[in-house]
């Protein structure tokens, strides 16, 4: 869900998400925005980037570097499609990195589904990991 008060006051635009992940990750995920910005080249489209701390169930925390884009319907409703690129965590994911890509769609009120994709490697060597 989008968000625009307090708990968003790390973010320079106030603006923050708040959701929950399901099926392989069972996890809450946080976005901060870093920026949001229209697309010059694409009407309705809004581009963004920001930090998100992904929170399992047992506590352990993954970080990421995020990026993505909104596209806009005129009814206030549209699609989204962010990529989160691990960085790191506490516990097990202290060294993770992988990268999950998440699309979907949202309603006016901020409310959003979608799926995601992706892969989680345990140390910041992704040679050995099963992409």
């Amino acid at each position: 869900m989008l968000d625009h008060g307090s708990a968003c006051s790390a973010s320079p635009i106030w603006t923050c998400t708040h959701g929950r992940l399901e099926g392989n990750l069972d996890a809450k995920y946080e976005f901060t925005f870093k920026t949001l910005v229209p697309d010059a080249m694409e009407s309705g489209r809004l581009n963004y980037e920001g930090t998100s701390v992904i929170t399992m169930a047992n506590g352990a925390r993954m970080f990421g570097q995020d990026s993505g884009y909104f596209q806009l319907h005129p009814d206030g409703s549209g699609a989204f499609e962010t990529t989160v690129h691990i960085q790191g965590g506490t516990s097990d994911y202290s060294n993770a990195s992988g990268r999950i890509v998440a699309s979907g769609s949202f309603q006016r009120s901020g409310s959003a589904v979608g799926s995601y994709t992706g892969f989680i490697c345990p140390s910041s060597d992704a040679s050995g990991c099963n992409q």
